[in-house]
């Protein structure tokens, strides 16, 4: 079971939450932490940030209940990349509590949610799934 689980979210893009997110995963790995970090956000931001292919299955295929295997961006830190495919009509209208049941078999000490902006409904994927919420204003 997952013991932290970090959503960070704002409603409007560019005011760091990529930065934060990646930031708090960069410190739990020096914890020897084993951190996954999951892109909620169509244009894959955290992907591009922590420096893996943010064209590989990730987050969507997670959401479909697919097993997509996460990208390792150091040792100890793993990443779900996010994309387009986020924005499809099957993922915007799934219960808010779906995200959470993804995950909850997971085998990490730490979750990320990189929440994306303007999009509620992913946002609200993430902010379920968390047990603590960062909001950025």
């Amino acid at each position: 079971m997952i013991k932290t689980r970090i959503a960070v979210a704002a409603r409007k893009g560019g005011v760091g939450k990529t930065s934060i997110a990646s930031g708090i995963a960069s410190i739990l790995i020096t914890q020897n932490k084993k951190v996954l970090v999951i892109d909620l956000d169509p244009q894959s931001n955290a992907a591009y940030a922590l420096g893996v292919d943010p064209t590989a299955p990730g987050t969507a295929e997670l959401l479909l209940g697919q097993n997509p295997i996460p990208l390792t961006a150091i040792p100890g830190l793993d990443v779900l990349p996010g994309g387009p495919n986020l924005t499809s009509q099957q993922i915007q209208s799934l219960h808010p509590e779906d995200l959470a049941d993804a995950i909850a078999t997971l085998n990490y000490d730490a979750v990320i949610l990189d929440c994306p902006p303007g999009n509620e409904s992913l946002e609200r994927l993430g902010v379920v799934a968390a047990n603590v919420a960062l909001v950025i204003t």
